[in-house]
């Protein structure tokens, strides 16, 4: 009986946090509104960055 219980009780505990962090770690996604964010280094300064990344 006794090693039922512990092995019933370890199961809870080894699981139940998993159950946990999956919806939080969606919630994060879910509030995360950047999809992409570019940057190029040595971009002329001529002001026409965004039309040549069409």
């Amino acid at each position: 009986m006794f090693k039922r219980v512990t092995i019933v009780g370890l199961s809870v505990v080894m699981f139940l946090p998993s159950i946990y962090e999956g919806s939080k770690a969606y919630a994060d996604t879910v509030n995360n509104g950047t999809l992409m964010q570019y940057f190029e280094w040595y971009a002329p300064n001529d002001g026409d960055h965004w039309n040549r990344l069409r």
